[in-house]
């Protein structure tokens, strides 16, 4: 008994061991885990100064902020910190908890505008402050940090050795997995400082010009804003970067993938997506199952040769129907036709003037014409009887013709009395010249 009770507690350790080497934050792809961003807002007293719409600078971020925390509130949790707080140079300090839906909270700790001196602008500090707010680095979450300034590294009196020191501040959050987006805000901001920000905060534009210090550079690696609607443009692109999503639909045929995205640790609806329609003849694959055209046997307006151009005839064409069927009409052919004695290969079978019956009897189809045959004295067949009553055995005495109709013994006879007589006339008319004379 004791040795059962050690092989179950020995099993069920190793249970547990086991277990324990299991991450409590694993999940797979189709787990749904809202990210999460904190925005850094410089609030120095630059932001006081007037902008491009008429507004200060502070203004138009405070509106650039709202429109992308109202239209994507569902998709990120965001939070919120200000530099310097309370004021001066001292870091910055979360004032808005990362959370779903919160909007309107973040505004309300906008509405007061920094003072129009004694603000200054401590990024370093500020970023190394984020890098200890705890609920950034839960390990299941996609996490980011937006950093909004106007300016350069600056406390009073101003001191050159600390020009990067941002940089270091954002690599060091940047190696704690959590990627730092820069914007600059009007052409006053430190461009070589912000350049390298982004470089060392895994944000960088691909192909950057990462020792720019011109504001206007397409190549810089930071996201460059100089009014309201340019910062609102920057806002949404990043916005749309760090939402957590993930592809939907095919890409299979016409089909085309759309995309989800983790709303409130829901997926949402696939949007942009081309699905499946009904296959029709027409050389897609509509209905996105890898087959083109599946049960027809031509496409939509398709044709084809038909019939044959031999002899007189002529080709045609058949037409592919909407329901993927060649048509039964040949449109436009010329078909055979029975033979005639013409010269011509009427029925289009490859010879010319065949067959029979082409001419009346005793005629023959010679070059396209019909002309006699045979003997011309004869016109009836050796095995049918001549007019004489004869056929092909008549005798080869006879070589002349009675009155037509033909003959028969009754005139035989007649014509033998009538010689008889003649004969006798003209012996009696001698006896009388012998009597005479």
């Amino acid at each position: 008994m004791q040795k059962r009770g050690f092989f179950f507690i020995f099993s069920l350790a190793m249970v547990f061991g086991v277990c324990s080497l299991i991450p409590l934050n694993a999940h797979g792809e189709d787990d749904c885990y809202t990210s999460q961003g904190l925005i850094i807002l410089d609030k120095s007293s630059s932001m006081t100064n007037i902008g491009a719409s008429g507004d200060s600078l502070w203004e138009e971020a405070v509106a650039a902020i709202d429109f992308m925390t109202v239209n994507f509130e569902n998709a990120i949790d965001f939070g919120l910190m200000v530099f310097p707080y309370p004021n001066e140079c001292s870091p910055g300090q979360v004032v808005v908890d990362m959370a779903p839906n919160n909007s309107s909270t973040i505004q309300a700790e906008l509405q007061d505008p920094p003072p129009e001196s004694g603000n200054w602008t401590p990024m370093a500090q500020s970023i190394e402050a984020a890098a200890d707010y705890q609920p950034l680095h839960v390990s299941h979450r996609p996490s980011f940090v937006l950093l909004i300034t106007d300016g350069w590294q600056y406390c009073s009196p101003y001191d050159a050795a600390t020009r990067f020191l941002p940089v270091g501040a954002v690599e060091d959050l940047y190696a704690m997995g959590i990627p730092v987006y820069i914007v600059g805000f009007t052409q006053s901001v430190d461009v070589l400082t912000l350049n390298r920000m982004a470089d060392g905060g895994g944000t960088a534009h691909v192909g950057c010009d990462i020792d720019s210090e011109d504001p206007n550079n397409p190549e810089n690696c930071y996201f460059q804003a100089n009014d309201y609607a340019g910062l609102t443009a920057v806002l949404e692109q990043i916005a749309l970067e760090v939402v957590h999503d993930r592809p939907c639909g095919t890409n299979e045929g016409e089909c085309q993938e759309g995309v989800q995205t983790c709303r409130n640790g829901v997926w949402s609806d696939c949007v942009d997506e081309v699905g499946p329609t009904e296959e029709i003849c027409d050389g897609l694959d509509n209905n996105c199952n890898g087959i083109t055209d599946e049960g027809c046997d031509c496409i939509e307006g398709e044709t084809r040769p038909c019939g044959t151009n031999e002899g007189e005839c002529m080709e045609g064409v058949q037409v592919c129907d909407q329901d993927g069927v060649w048509s039964e009409n040949c449109e436009g052919a010329i078909e055979p036709v029975e033979e005639i004695c013409d010269g011509l290969d009427n029925n289009c079978n490859g010879l010319i003037d065949d067959g029979e019956n082409l001419c009346d009897p005793g005629w023959e189809c010679i070059n396209g014409e019909c002309v006699p045959t045979g003997d011309p004295n004869e016109d009836v067949d050796d095995d049918e009887e001549d007019e004489l009553g004869y056929g092909a055995d008549a005798p080869a005495s006879c070589g002349c013709r009675t009155l037509s109709g033909g003959t028969t013994p009754a005139l035989h006879l007649l014509a033998l009395l009538g010689l008889l007589g003649l004969v006798s006339l003209f012996r009696r008319r001698d006896k009388r010249s012998g009597r005479l004379s």
